[in-house]
Protein backbone atom coordinates (compact mmCIF):
# COMPACT_ATOMS: atom_id res chain seq x y z
CA UNK A 1 0.00 0.00 0.00
CA UNK A 2 2.42 2.64 0.75
CA UNK A 3 4.36 1.59 -2.42
CA UNK A 4 1.38 2.68 -4.44
CA UNK A 5 1.19 5.30 -2.40
CA UNK A 6 4.74 6.88 -3.08
CA UNK A 7 4.74 5.97 -6.51
CA UNK A 8 1.46 7.86 -7.41
CA UNK A 9 2.81 10.99 -5.32
CA UNK A 10 5.62 10.82 -7.29
CA UNK A 11 4.04 10.51 -10.43
CA UNK A 12 1.91 13.62 -9.68
CA UNK A 13 4.98 15.37 -9.05
CA UNK A 14 6.72 14.58 -12.73
CA UNK A 15 3.71 15.15 -13.95
CA UNK A 16 2.94 18.34 -12.80
CA UNK A 17 7.31 19.35 -13.77
CA UNK A 18 6.41 18.42 -17.27
CA UNK A 19 3.49 20.22 -17.70
CA UNK A 20 5.02 23.40 -16.07
CA UNK A 21 8.15 23.12 -18.24
CA UNK A 22 5.33 22.75 -21.53
CA UNK A 23 4.43 26.34 -20.61
CA UNK A 24 4.93 28.83 -23.52
CA UNK A 25 6.97 31.88 -22.58
CA UNK A 26 6.07 35.10 -22.36
CA UNK A 27 8.28 38.22 -23.03
CA UNK A 28 7.11 40.54 -20.33
CA UNK A 29 9.34 43.34 -21.04
CA UNK A 30 8.19 46.85 -20.94
CA UNK A 31 9.06 49.26 -23.20
CA UNK A 32 9.12 53.18 -21.93
CA UNK A 33 8.40 55.67 -24.06
CA UNK A 34 9.59 58.93 -24.03
CA UNK A 35 7.93 62.16 -24.89
CA UNK A 36 8.97 65.42 -26.20
CA UNK A 37 7.31 68.69 -26.70
CA UNK A 38 6.65 70.78 -30.02
CA UNK A 39 4.42 73.28 -30.73
CA UNK A 40 3.84 75.62 -34.14
CA UNK A 41 2.83 79.15 -34.81
CA UNK A 42 1.80 80.52 -37.98
CA UNK A 43 3.66 83.95 -38.96
CA UNK A 44 3.41 84.36 -42.50
CA UNK A 45 0.71 86.92 -43.03
CA UNK A 46 -0.95 86.31 -46.52
CA UNK A 47 -0.40 82.71 -45.96
CA UNK A 48 -3.70 80.31 -46.11
CA UNK A 49 -4.31 78.25 -43.26
CA UNK A 50 -1.97 75.09 -43.03
CA UNK A 51 -1.33 71.86 -41.31
CA UNK A 52 1.77 70.60 -39.27
CA UNK A 53 2.50 67.18 -39.67
CA UNK A 54 5.13 65.45 -37.13
CA UNK A 55 6.33 62.02 -38.49
CA UNK A 56 3.22 61.86 -40.40
CA UNK A 57 0.81 62.58 -37.81
CA UNK A 58 -1.15 66.13 -38.23
CA UNK A 59 -1.07 67.63 -34.50
CA UNK A 60 -3.25 70.65 -34.84
CA UNK A 61 -6.88 70.01 -34.70
CA UNK A 62 -8.26 72.64 -36.89
CA UNK A 63 -6.31 74.29 -39.63
CA UNK A 64 -3.95 76.80 -38.33
CA UNK A 65 -4.51 80.48 -39.69
CA UNK A 66 -2.36 83.13 -39.65
CA UNK A 67 -1.17 84.72 -36.06
CA UNK A 68 -2.23 81.53 -34.70
CA UNK A 69 -0.20 78.55 -32.70
CA UNK A 70 -1.01 75.14 -31.73
CA UNK A 71 -0.44 73.86 -27.95
CA UNK A 72 2.37 72.07 -26.64
CA UNK A 73 2.10 68.15 -28.51
CA UNK A 74 3.56 65.35 -27.07
CA UNK A 75 5.69 63.46 -29.82
CA UNK A 76 7.19 59.53 -28.48
CA UNK A 77 10.90 59.74 -28.73
CA UNK A 78 13.40 57.16 -30.18
CA UNK A 79 16.75 57.49 -29.42
CA UNK A 80 18.98 58.93 -32.03
CA UNK A 81 16.39 59.65 -34.38
CA UNK A 82 15.12 62.92 -35.91
CA UNK A 83 12.16 63.44 -35.79
CA UNK A 84 10.63 64.91 -39.61
CA UNK A 85 7.70 67.66 -39.63
CA UNK A 86 6.01 68.84 -42.57
CA UNK A 87 3.71 72.05 -43.27
CA UNK A 88 0.96 71.91 -45.84
CA UNK A 89 -1.99 74.23 -46.84
CA UNK A 90 -4.62 73.19 -45.79
CA UNK A 91 -7.35 73.34 -48.43
CA UNK A 92 -5.06 72.42 -51.26
CA UNK A 93 -2.92 69.79 -49.35
CA UNK A 94 0.72 71.35 -51.05
CA UNK A 95 3.14 70.80 -49.12
CA UNK A 96 5.39 74.16 -48.41
CA UNK A 97 7.84 73.15 -46.51
CA UNK A 98 9.48 70.05 -44.59
CA UNK A 99 13.01 69.57 -42.20
CA UNK A 100 13.27 67.72 -38.90
CA UNK A 101 15.18 68.01 -35.50
CA UNK A 102 16.05 66.17 -32.83
CA UNK A 103 13.79 66.49 -29.82
CA UNK A 104 15.08 66.24 -26.19
CA UNK A 105 13.28 65.64 -23.15
CA UNK A 106 14.64 67.79 -20.12
CA UNK A 107 13.24 71.06 -19.11
CA UNK A 108 12.57 71.31 -23.35
CA UNK A 109 10.54 71.91 -25.47
CA UNK A 110 10.50 72.47 -29.47
CA UNK A 111 8.84 75.59 -31.27
CA UNK A 112 8.70 76.41 -35.06
CA UNK A 113 7.46 78.71 -36.80
CA UNK A 114 6.15 79.54 -40.28
CA UNK A 115 7.40 82.73 -42.12
CA UNK A 116 7.02 84.79 -45.56
CA UNK A 117 10.48 85.44 -47.36
CA UNK A 118 11.32 88.37 -48.00
CA UNK A 119 12.12 87.43 -51.69
CA UNK A 120 9.51 88.36 -54.50
CA UNK A 121 6.94 85.29 -54.40
CA UNK A 122 7.35 85.57 -50.54
CA UNK A 123 8.30 81.85 -50.11
CA UNK A 124 6.82 80.33 -47.11
CA UNK A 125 9.67 78.85 -44.88
CA UNK A 126 9.81 77.46 -41.50
CA UNK A 127 12.37 78.46 -38.56
CA UNK A 128 12.66 76.67 -35.22
CA UNK A 129 14.10 76.55 -31.74
CA UNK A 130 14.68 74.85 -28.53
CA UNK A 131 12.75 76.27 -25.50
CA UNK A 132 14.53 76.57 -22.82
CA UNK A 133 11.17 75.76 -20.04
CA UNK A 134 14.13 76.07 -16.60
CA UNK A 135 11.83 78.52 -14.66
CA UNK A 136 13.21 81.67 -13.83
CA UNK A 137 14.66 83.70 -10.70
CA UNK A 138 11.98 84.72 -8.18
CA UNK A 139 9.84 87.88 -9.23
CA UNK A 140 11.49 87.45 -12.87
CA UNK A 141 9.69 86.02 -16.16
CA UNK A 142 11.69 84.44 -19.02
CA UNK A 143 11.31 86.42 -22.54
CA UNK A 144 12.41 85.84 -25.60
CA UNK A 145 11.98 87.81 -29.06
CA UNK A 146 10.97 86.24 -32.52
CA UNK A 147 12.00 88.82 -35.51
CA UNK A 148 9.51 87.78 -38.30
CA UNK A 149 8.75 91.32 -39.97
CA UNK A 150 9.02 90.43 -43.23
CA UNK A 151 9.45 93.73 -44.54
CA UNK A 152 11.92 95.07 -42.42
CA UNK A 153 14.93 96.30 -44.09
CA UNK A 154 17.07 96.99 -41.41
CA UNK A 155 18.33 95.28 -37.93
CA UNK A 156 16.08 95.82 -35.20
CA UNK A 157 16.06 96.64 -31.60
CA UNK A 158 13.56 95.84 -28.78
CA UNK A 159 13.04 98.38 -25.67
CA UNK A 160 10.27 97.11 -23.15
CA UNK A 161 9.32 100.97 -21.41
CA UNK A 162 6.71 101.23 -18.91
CA UNK A 163 3.35 101.92 -19.83
CA UNK A 164 3.05 105.35 -21.54
CA UNK A 165 6.80 105.92 -21.94
CA UNK A 166 8.23 107.12 -24.61
CA UNK A 167 12.02 105.06 -26.38
CA UNK A 168 15.40 105.62 -24.93
CA UNK A 169 18.63 104.69 -26.71
CA UNK A 170 18.42 101.37 -24.64
CA UNK A 171 17.25 97.92 -25.59
CA UNK A 172 16.51 94.53 -23.95
CA UNK A 173 16.87 93.04 -27.44
CA UNK A 174 19.52 94.10 -29.69
CA UNK A 175 20.74 93.85 -33.16
CA UNK A 176 18.07 91.39 -34.70
CA UNK A 177 17.84 90.78 -38.29
CA UNK A 178 14.99 88.85 -40.24
CA UNK A 179 14.49 85.92 -39.80
CA UNK A 180 16.06 85.88 -35.73
CA UNK A 181 15.16 84.35 -32.65
CA UNK A 182 17.03 85.69 -29.10
CA UNK A 183 18.22 84.34 -26.56
CA UNK A 184 15.81 84.19 -23.42
CA UNK A 185 16.58 86.95 -20.58
CA UNK A 186 14.99 87.69 -17.35
CA UNK A 187 12.45 90.63 -16.97
CA UNK A 188 10.33 91.55 -13.95
CA UNK A 189 7.00 90.86 -13.85
CA UNK A 190 4.56 94.02 -14.86
CA UNK A 191 2.68 95.27 -17.83
CA UNK A 192 5.23 97.25 -20.71
CA UNK A 193 4.69 98.90 -23.92
CA UNK A 194 7.20 97.67 -26.42
CA UNK A 195 8.82 99.87 -28.71
CA UNK A 196 10.27 98.55 -31.88
CA UNK A 197 13.05 100.52 -33.24
CA UNK A 198 15.60 100.39 -35.93
CA UNK A 199 18.75 99.07 -34.41
CA UNK A 200 20.78 101.47 -32.74
CA UNK A 201 18.60 104.36 -32.89
CA UNK A 202 15.09 105.76 -31.18
CA UNK A 203 12.77 105.56 -34.39
CA UNK A 204 10.18 103.61 -33.43
CA UNK A 205 8.78 101.39 -36.40
CA UNK A 206 6.41 99.43 -34.45
CA UNK A 207 4.68 100.07 -31.08
CA UNK A 208 2.91 97.31 -28.71
CA UNK A 209 0.80 98.52 -25.74
CA UNK A 210 -0.21 96.62 -22.85
CA UNK A 211 1.98 93.66 -22.95
CA UNK A 212 1.78 91.71 -19.34
CA UNK A 213 4.37 89.24 -18.05
CA UNK A 214 3.91 87.25 -14.95
CA UNK A 215 6.01 86.04 -12.34
CA UNK A 216 7.69 82.52 -13.05
CA UNK A 217 6.11 82.47 -16.79
CA UNK A 218 8.60 81.75 -20.13
CA UNK A 219 7.54 83.48 -22.95
CA UNK A 220 7.82 83.93 -26.69
CA UNK A 221 7.05 87.44 -28.11
CA UNK A 222 6.63 86.59 -32.16
CA UNK A 223 6.48 89.84 -34.42
CA UNK A 224 4.89 89.37 -37.53
CA UNK A 225 3.24 90.96 -40.67
CA UNK A 226 4.42 94.44 -42.02
CA UNK A 227 5.97 96.90 -40.14
CA UNK A 228 5.48 99.41 -42.50
CA UNK A 229 1.68 98.97 -42.18
CA UNK A 230 0.35 99.30 -38.49
CA UNK A 231 -2.92 97.63 -39.41
CA UNK A 232 -0.84 94.79 -40.76
CA UNK A 233 1.68 94.16 -38.15
CA UNK A 234 1.84 93.24 -34.61
CA UNK A 235 3.52 90.87 -31.63
CA UNK A 236 1.86 87.67 -30.33
CA UNK A 237 2.41 86.61 -26.68
CA UNK A 238 2.90 83.20 -26.50
CA UNK A 239 3.08 81.43 -23.16
CA UNK A 240 5.61 78.27 -23.60
CA UNK A 241 4.97 77.77 -19.59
Amino acid sequence: MFNKLAKLIVGCFVLSVFLFSCKPTTDETTVTKTYGKIQVFHAAIEAPAINFLLDEVKINTDSLSYSKGTPYYLAVLTTNKKNSFKVFIAKSGQMIAKDSLEMKTTDVGYSVFVYQDKDASKTLRTIYTPDNLLAPAAGKAKVRFVHLLSDASVNIDVEAVAPGGSATEASQFTNLSFPKISDYIEMAKGTYDLKIKISGQKNVILNVTGVTIEEGKIYSLVARGYSQLSNKAGVTLITNK
